[in-house]
């Protein structure tokens, strides 16, 4: 078994945030209108699909030339990788590209296979693009993100917002402090991300589950009643649709929360460590740590600072009738 310690942690940090980066800058050749100019492979692309497949090349390609020196027998998985979630002509273009990568042995198609390599080994959770919708509509509001765990425990996060070009990175070591950086790409500046402690102002973000299976279904009603608790006690409401940004801004103190019930792990676990590096919280509802060790979808509750974690949870614990109608919180933290 490869041996793990904080010194490796932060070079995994370092590969996280350059693997970030590159699938970012392949996934913006088709954002909007370059997608003109772009290369396009094989028949029937759109440009959020081409932009997802070379955003997860471009990942894989650049974790090829570094984690093979830890470790060999590391894992890659993701939602463009995964067989069963991602489109019938995603998994076909897959089954042809990824035979050409020199680390295609170390690529895994399901959660369950991804999971159960955690024990002893590096793996890897990626997003090619977090926020497809917003892509595919023009908005800027989007982004690329790698996770990182190290004997099944989440140890590094890089998320790149390539509209301010820059990517928030952060490990949460063994021994040392936890930390996080945010990489201004264009001018190299490379300063520690902080939080703000005080919060005088309740902004939250929120997410909507768009499936139309039944579970989703019920899971969208769910929200929608939270969504207008946390509108009348919250100074502010944003629909972002990239879990992985919002995430980002609530470690960066741009935004005091983020609140879904129904997602997946590939959307919400590199921001995680952004979060909890700053002093934050990311937790399900019920206020326990994020399990990543079973499959399937998951909520999350996360917030900048343990006083805000501790009044969305209340918030969210509440009924309607108990909230609707009641004014505005405003919240004075020092934690």
């Amino acid at each position: 078994m490869p041996l793990f310690n904080d010194t490796i942690l932060h070079k995994l940090a370092l590969y996280a945030r350059n693997a970030a980066l590159d699938a970012g800058i392949a996934a913006m050749r088709y954002y909007r209108q370059a997608f003109r100019h772009a290369p396009v492979l094989g028949s029937g692309s759109n440009p959020s699909t081409e932009a997802d497949i070379q955003a997860t090349l471009a990942a894989l390609n650049s974790l090829g030339n570094t984690l093979h020196q830890l470790d060999p027998d590391y894992r890659v998985y993701g939602e463009e990788l995964d067989t069963d979630y991602s489109k019938e002509m995603v998994k076909q273009r897959m089954n042809i590209e990824l035979p050409f990568l020199r680390n295609s042995a170390n690529v895994v198609r399901s959660g369950a296979e991804f999971i159960s390599g955690f024990p002893g080994h590096i793996s890897v959770l990626m997003d090619g693009i977090d926020g497809t919708t917003n892509f595919r509509a023009g908005l800027p509001i989007f982004c690329s993100a790698i996770a990182v765990y190290v004997d099944g425990c989440l140890r590094v996060g890089a998320v790149y917002d390539p509209h301010h070009h820059i990517v928030y990175y952060g490990v949460l070591p063994e021994n040392d402090l936890p930390m996080a950086h945010i990489w201004h790409v264009a001018s190299g500046e490379n300063p520690r991300l902080t939080t703000p402690k005080t919060e005088r102002e309740l902004l939250i973000a929120t997410h909507f589950t768009r499936g139309t299976d039944p579970q989703s279904t019920e899971k969208r009603a769910e929200m929608l009643q939270k969504t207008n608790q946390l509108m009348c006690r919250g100074n502010g409401h944003y629909q972002l649709n990239s879990g992985q940004l919002a995430l980002t801004y609530v470690a960066a103190g741009i935004l005091s929360g983020f609140v879904n019930n129904y997602t997946n792990p590939w959307d919400i676990a590199a921001a995680q460590v952004l979060i909890e590096a700053v002093g934050g919280c990311v937790t399900h509802f019920n206020g326990k740590r994020i399990d990543y060790n079973s499959v399937g979808k998951i909520d999350v509750l996360a917030a900048g600072t343990p006083a805000v974690h501790a009044e969305l949870q209340r918030l969210m614990s509440q009924p309607a009738a108990h909230i609707i109608g009641q004014p505005q919180t405003e919240l004075h933290s020092d934690a």
